[in-house]
């Protein structure tokens, strides 16, 4: 996992792969707060296979009865939302195919300020300002998207001055 090592390289969507995911969520959001409904959102932090937190704790990171054992890193890099896990099960079995995750950074939390407090918690080591924040799902707007919308700008504001003249 390059993003990691040297950054997005100015890109901000990304394809992942050669990484684990770490079993113990951070933060699941529910549907109408509520804990026995399904979840809206779930982050968990990914690591680099190539990494030596992986290393040292491949063993039990690849066998799904020992995984939730695995003490977690005193620092995370890479964050991710994932938007299509309703539960723990799902998470689990999201794990075990381990897909290429094509995503777009973010980096911000959503304004999830239990997760922000949490962060801390889990990795004391992490400074928040140097973590990437990956939605996975989501795709960048099309080119003539962001180019309607600047036309629509160009356009508000000749009518807004021609309002402002008339008589």
């Amino acid at each position: 996992m390059e993003l990691e090592k040297n950054g997005t390289g100015g890109n901000d969507f990304i394809e992942i792969s050669n990484y684990a995911i770490l079993t113990k969520r951070l933060k699941s959001e529910h549907v109408d707060d509520k804990w026995q409904n399904p979840w809206k959102r779930v982050w968990v932090v990914l690591v680099p296979k190539d990494g030596e937190y992986y290393r040292n704790n491949e063993a039990n990171l690849t066998d799904s009865k020992s995984r939730a054992t695995v003490p977690m890193p005193k620092v995370a890099h890479v964050l991710i939302a994932l938007d299509t896990i309703k539960s723990q099960e799902e998470l689990d079995q999201f794990i075990k195919q381990s897909p290429v995750l094509r995503g777009t950074i973010v980096n911000n939390l959503h304004g999830t300020d239990k997760l922000r407090k949490a962060l801390p918690l889990y990795f004391p080591e992490t400074n928040l300002d140097n973590i990437y924040c990956i939605e996975v799902g989501r795709t960048p707007k099309s080119g003539m998207i962001v180019f309607l919308y600047y036309l629509g700008g160009i356009i508000a504001v000749f009518v807004g001055i021609r309002v402002m003249y008339m008589d």
